[in-house]
């Protein structure tokens, strides 16, 4: 059979769908033909553009009435549908998760319209149980598949391509005359028997970073009563070490023109070291077969983290780890439903940044339990270990989902006003705004937010790849950074990659100097500016797929020089440009910091 696979907006534009591809491969191995459509990609990389990170916000997405202002290109939705209709699929299914779920409605909705006897299935992390009814009541869905997807939906499609009764097949939701839910099925006991992802037939060319997902094991050993991920997942299991490697192999074989030069995979696990022995084992293996990889994903604070296992980790290619650590108050981790105290988030961050592994760390503020002395002790937590933490993810207020969500009385949490009750607590997940408790509500935690960002964006722990262009105005006479490339090898072929070192000098006549601004979110970081490079074409438009950037994290005053790397590729022969650039998006103008940047033109007559 012939089914469509589709990705709706919004999710990541950096790597192709993990979720998807796995779908994917389970139904080519029982002999369908799949055709993948990644609409996500398609928007923000052919559509939008530039103008992408005005719109690149989850909860924009979530919001019905926000949705709906979202400037999306007159006739992308007809086309799209149009486009799937065309490869005449018997069966059209979505994977939606909660920032996809409404531009999933409206596309199944439009196809429905035009051709209503095709079959629409809707399956992933926001089709949980509750929400079927809401689904499925609009008509545009015929069946739901509830939690773990790969068995359900071949046997879904054995039934229906074979007019068998549904009403067997565990895990699927639909409608006859009222909405009907199977029993739930059980979970794949053994992941080494799951088919290794497909991501053949995604746009590939347009995700940005060049890498590819993985996913190590499914659900979490912990327990946050804030999170709702490993509900989705139920329990806890693990793919073996030699399952995950030879996946890897596999994937650095069959896209190796994917990849820009390095190897570079992302874990979508909600945590890689649920269980450290294998992980221990999966990267000795990469380190005895000699893979060239980079890698990276969420883990957990653990005590069983040592010394030796993070040394290995880093010899295997681990890049960062992101730690949800979420609070510095150990009332507050022990009401989150932690299973660490902060002394233990430092022992980890501290022998991680030692072993030479980048550190990442997620804050919630505003938890129930949280008074002034627990939000203190977090800044004073962030503070303390800045010299150890690479980035600090912007500061989450919390959004009520999980037990919180599920018995939100229990932990003292009133919605406000009763018709918001009804809407976010009884249908939708709710957004953080829409809660309250003495002490603490949305305009407290919004503040909390904006003083914790504030410490780490003066720590120089929020540093983000930007390059806005039209923030940069260029050859300013007398204050600019004069960039020279040092060196550029010989005998390149287009795309191979190579590493380059840019000399970069203030001749700025001042010093660089704060933003005089009330916005607290303008604040320049004192003593410490993020600078960029990026490759430009000879029309100096940005090089999407020949992009190179390096960072600088300080200051560099009148006179002084710093040198910064960046890996490049080969472009086609001719000039091309250099550009310097803020990381930082919300430092604001060059002119306002006292230097302008300088483009200077790279000959390139090597590469054929």
């Amino acid at each position: 059979m012939e089914i469509a696979l589709v990705q709706c907006p919004l999710w990541d534009v950096e790597k192709p769908p993990l979720g998807l591809a796995y779908i994917s491969a389970i139904l080519k191995k029982n002999n369908h033909s799949v055709f993948p459509f990644d609409l996500n990609a398609e928007l923000f990389s052919r559509h939008i553009g530039e103008e992408y990170r005005n719109y690149f916000d989850f909860e924009l997405w979530k919001n019905k009435d926000r949705f709906r202002k979202i400037p999306i290109p007159e006739g992308f939705w007809e086309k799209a549908a149009q486009r799937i209709l065309d490869t005449d699929p018997g069966i059209i299914g979505f994977c939606v998760q909660d920032s996809s779920f409404l531009a999933s409605m409206l596309l199944a909705t439009k196809i429905r319209k035009m051709d209503p006897s095709r079959t629409i299935i809707f399956g992933g992390p926001d089709c949980y149980l509750s929400k079927t009814e809401v689904i499925l009541s609009s008509g545009s869905v015929d069946y739901v598949v509830r939690g773990e997807g790969e068995e359900t939906i071949v046997e879904l499609i054995d039934s229906l391509e074979n007019s068998k009764d549904v009403s067997t097949v565990c895990g699927i939701s639909y409608k006859n005359s009222k909405v009907m839910h199977n029993k739930d099925r059980s979970l794949i006991k053994n992941l080494d028997s799951i088919p290794f992802p497909d991501f053949s037939g995604l746009p590939l060319e347009l995700y940005k970073a060049g890498s590819l997902p993985f996913m190590i094991s499914r659900g979490c050993v912990n327990r946050c009563v804030f999170c709702d991920n490993w509900m989705f997942w139920k329990y806890y299991r693990f793919r073996s070490a030699r399952n995950v490697v030879d996946e890897l192999k596999h994937q650095i074989k069959k896209h190796k023109n994917h990849f820009k030069g390095t190897h570079v995979f992302v874990s979508n696990d909600l945590l890689i070291n649920g269980n450290p022995k294998e992980l221990y084992m999966m990267c000795d293996l990469i380190i005895k077969e000699k893979l060239d990889i980079r890698w990276s994903g969420f883990a957990a604070v653990r005590n069983d983290m040592t010394e030796e296992l993070l040394k290995i980790m880093k010899q295997a290619g681990c890049i960062y780890l992101n730690f949800g650590i979420e609070s510095g108050s150990n009332k507050v981790l022990r009401d989150m439903g932690k299973k660490f105290r902060r002394e233990d988030a430092e022992r980890l961050i501290r022998i991680t940044h030692k072993a030479g592994i980048g550190v990442v760390t997620n804050w919630i503020v505003g938890y129930p339990t949280e008074t002034k002395e627990d939000f203190q002790q977090t800044i004073d937590f962030l503070v303390r270990n800045k010299e150890y933490i690479d980035f600090a993810a912007p500061a989450s207020p919390l959004i009520i989902l999980g037990d919180v969500q599920e018995n939100f009385i229990k932990y003292g949490i009133f919605p406000g006003k009763e018709s918001r009750m009804h809407r976010f607590f009884n249908r939708n997940k709710p957004l953080h705004s829409h809660w309250q408790i003495k002490g603490n509500n949305h305009k407290i935690r919004q503040r909390r937010k904006l003083v914790l960002d504030t410490i780490a964006y003066k720590n120089d722990l929020m540093t983000y790849s930007s390059a806005i262009q039209n923030r940069v105005r260029v050859n300013k006479e007398g204050y600019c950074a004069d960039i020279k490339l040092l060196n550029i090898p010989s005998g390149l072929s287009e795309g191979d990659e190579f590493e380059i070192e840019v000399n970069v000098k203030n001749k700025g006549k001042t010093p660089w100097k704060k933003v005089k601004t009330k916005n607290l979110n303008d604040i320049t970081a004192k003593g410490l500016i993020a600078l960029g490079i990026s490759l430009l074409s000879k029309d100096r438009i940005p090089l999407e797929n020949d992009l190179g950037r390096g960072f600088l994290s300080k200051q560099i005053w009148p006179g002084e020089s710093a040198t910064v790397k960046a890996r490049l590729r080969a472009p086609e022969k001719g000039s091309y440009y250099l550009k310097l650039d803020m990381v930082r998006e919300y430092i604001g103008r060059f002119s306002e910091i006292g230097s302008e940047p300088l483009w200077v033109p790279i000959i390139v007559e090597e590469v054929s």
